[in-house]
């Protein structure tokens, strides 16, 4: 049990300390109560008030220069995410695949950082909607263009090879079953994609060209004309 008595200036003192109590008044359970501390919910915290007592020191250019900094990074992170979501949706408008798996006896790959291109630009009517003739089952590649970067990707030279070249055909799996196409000494280029889709393009330019195709981009009429009238007009 605690008890507290009371001293020749009136102070309440601890036996135990001979300590004045808070105020002069003994604190709950014989314990002094805590001084100099506001209550929850008083004055700021002293980080907050420091930071604000710095920010009112600075000069005029000072603070303007740190708001301009802020709102550049604030605008190259909105850009940065727009650009982002830009290139997500055209990503996902391509569909991908693989038309190099499975050749055999391709050239020798191109110099670190070169790359060439393929484009085929396919006259199929499939799936094209009206007003684009019909000609079911076909897909011929009325247009061939070879694209080569250089390492530097600051350089492009383009090729059009005429859909009506005669060339040699490499063996192919066929595009519409497991059937092997034959070769062909004297065959119309344009006819490749015919007979074994995207993969036999690449092996008859490569045969051709002696050159090592990286990619290829197949354009059908529907994807040319959404191109065009997302340029504006040719």
């Amino acid at each position: 049990m605690n008890e507290h008595w009371q001293g020749p200036a009136g102070n309440w003192r601890r036996p135990e300390t001979g300590r004045p109590a808070a105020g002069g008044r003994p604190a709950a359970g014989g314990r002094p109560a805590a001084r100099g501390r506001p209550a929850a919910g008083g004055q700021p915290a002293r980080g907050a008030r420091s930071w604000r007592a710095r920010w009112r020191r600075l000069s005029t250019g000072r603070k303007i220069g740190y708001c301009t900094a802020a709102a550049i990074t604030s605008l190259a992170v909105l850009l940065s995410l727009g650009a982002y979501g830009l290139y997500a949706r055209l990503d996902g408008n391509l569909t991908v695949i693989n038309p190099f798996a499975g050749l055999n006896h391709r050239p020798a790959a191109s110099a670190s950082g070169v790359l060439n291109i393929l484009v085929l630009g396919s006259q199929t009517r499939d799936g094209q909607g009206p007003g684009f003739g019909y000609d079911p089952g076909t897909n011929l590649s009325d247009n061939l263009i070879l694209v080569h970067l250089d390492a530097a990707h600051t350089h492009a030279t383009i090729v059009s090879i005429p859909r009506d070249t005669m060339v040699y055909e490499p063996a192919c799996k066929s595009r519409s079953s497991n059937a092997v196409v034959p070769a062909q000494q004297q065959a119309i280029i344009d006819g490749a994609m015919n007979l074994g889709g995207p993969t036999c393009a690449v092996a008859t330019v490569e045969h051709l060209t002696n050159i090592r195709m990286d990619h290829f981009v197949e354009f059908d009429f529907n994807s040319f004309r959404s191109m065009v009238d997302t340029l504006g007009g040719v």
